[in-house]
């Protein structure tokens, strides 16, 4: 399936089987995930990096990180059909959801902050500090934390009081660069990549959440 050049984050939708493609310019690829086709381009205002489904809403939330925004996509009729103008913070880069509270964590790098959006109106509920260079953020339903994998060293751990009360509650150390990452909630367990130095070699970080 061709695409223009830097296609970024994938989704895959286990239950309309289907699989969304950022890349590009502008461009949200929807991909039938049974016969592989190319079913529609959804067309951004630029490139976009993160993005989230919400499946309770048919929405799609992507980070537009140098527009400063985020975009609503309406999956019922594959069109943005909201823009989102972010104020507190830019280079909103990382993003995860959480559905039942209809919520929307946004990890932005200018400056570092984590942002908490609500997700039926774009309106910012909390805004905290944290660690430079995020490149990843996970909601744990379970534990009800955010965890943001940040490269210049460390993994931000965030409690959810409630839908709108917020607060650090710790930090992991790392390694410098290690902020790609991943969180399987089926193995409470976050596994993060650190690249190779001038006097290390790559590793993959795996940490057990308790």
């Amino acid at each position: 399936i061709k695409l223009s050049e830097d296609a970024d984050n994938v989704r895959y939708d286990s239950i309309e089987k289907k699989i969304y493609v950022g890349y590009g310019a502008g461009g949200m690829a929807v991909i039938d995930a049974v016969t592989l086709n190319l079913q529609t381009e959804i067309k951004l205002s630029g490139h976009p990096e993160s993005f989230q489904i919400n499946r309770k809403t048919n929405k799609i939330y992507v980070n537009i990180p140098f527009q400063k925004q985020i975009e609503v996509i309406d999956l019922g009729i594959n069109l943005v059909t909201g823009i989102w103008k972010l104020t507190e913070a830019a280079s909103n880069f990382a993003m995860s959801l959480d559905e039942t509270n209809h919520r929307l964590f946004i990890g932005c790098h200018l400056p570092a902050k984590l942002l908490v959006l609500n997700t039926d109106t774009g309106q910012t509920i909390a805004s905290l500090d944290s660690d430079s260079d995020v490149d990843d953020v996970y909601y744990d339903k379970t534990n009800k934390q955010i965890y943001m994998s940040c490269g210049n060293g460390n993994i931000d751990i965030f409690q959810q009081i409630n839908a709108n009360d917020y607060k650090a509650i710790g930090k992991i150390i790392t390694h410098s660069g290690a902020r790609t990452s991943l969180f399987i909630p089926e193995m409470n367990k976050l596994v993060i990549a650190s690249p190779a130095g001038f006097s290390t070699r790559a590793f993959l970080l795996i940490y057990n959440i308790k």
